[in-house]
C-alpha cells in the first residue's frame, strides 16, 4: 500500500471519521467529490482584459489540477 499525500491523507481521516463507513466507498465517494468541486470552482467567466484573463485561467487550471491529483491518489490507494 502506498503512502497517501499529507493532503489527501488528511481528507480521507476526517472524511472516514464524520461517514463511519468503509474506507473504499469513502475514498471513491471523496474522490468524485473533489472532482465535482475541481470541475465548478475552476469555471472560468472572461473579465475583458486578454493579460487578466490569461493569469486567472492558469491560476483556476492549476487549483483544478490540485484537487484531480488528490483525486486520483485517493482512487489508486489500495
Amino acid at each position: 500500500m502506498t503512502d497517501l499525500s499529507p493532503a489527501a491523507q488528511a481528507v480521507l481521516n476526517e472524511f472516514a471519521h464524520a461517514a463511519c463507513g468503509s474506507t473504499y466507498k469513502v475514498r471513491k465517494g471523496l474522490a468524485a467529490a473533489l472532482r465535482a468541486v475541481a470541475d465548478q470552482a475552476a469555471k472560468f467567466e472572461p473579465l475583458g482584459d486578454p493579460a487578466e484573463d490569461c493569469i486567472r485561467g492558469a491560476e483556476r487550471e492549476h487549483m483544478r489540477g490540485k484537487f484531480y491529483t488528490i483525486a486520483a491518489e485517493l482512487e489508486a490507494q489500495q
